[in-house]
């Protein structure tokens, strides 16, 4: 598993406060554009449908490298990491996109939103991202 350093924008925060209830819920894909969803379950079972390819291991390292017309669905489970309740990965059952980690991030609207960030080919700390936001189901 790639466990991605962590970068924001300045008006948000990592949310030290996320419960895995806080998580619960469909996410969909809104920068830099798609239609890809996340749903988290309280289970601790996912499902991703429409989620661009490239983000698998991530394949790219910059948004102008994203291909957001090759797609790909899968589902599996999901968890969050030991003493980092803002840092979560996913774990597919059928192995066909791994190295997913992302991070929750609350702005100032007290809005959560996940961040999963793009790891630049010379390994410095990353400066873009996809962002998901909460979804209306």
């Amino acid at each position: 598993m790639i466990l991605l350093a962590l970068v924001g924008c300045a008006s948000e925060d990592l949310d030290w406060d996320m419960t895995p209830a806080d998580a619960v819920g469909l996410w969909k894909v809104v920068e830099p554009g798609g239609d890809g969803k996340l749903r988290l379950n309280s289970d601790g079972t996912f499902s991703a449908t429409d989620w661009p390819k490239d983000l698998c291991a991530p394949a790219v390292s910059t948004l102008d490298q994203l291909d957001p017309a090759t797609k790909v669905s899968f589902s599996g489970e999901y968890g969050f990491m030991d003493g980092a309740p803002y840092s979560a990965y996913l774990l597919p059952g059928d192995r066909s996109c791994e190295g997913i980690t992302f991070y929750f991030w609350k702005g100032p609207d007290s809005q959560r939103r996940i961040q999963v960030d793009l790891i630049p080919a010379d390994g410095s700390e990353p400066t873009e991202f996809v962002r998901l936001e909460p979804a209306k189901e």
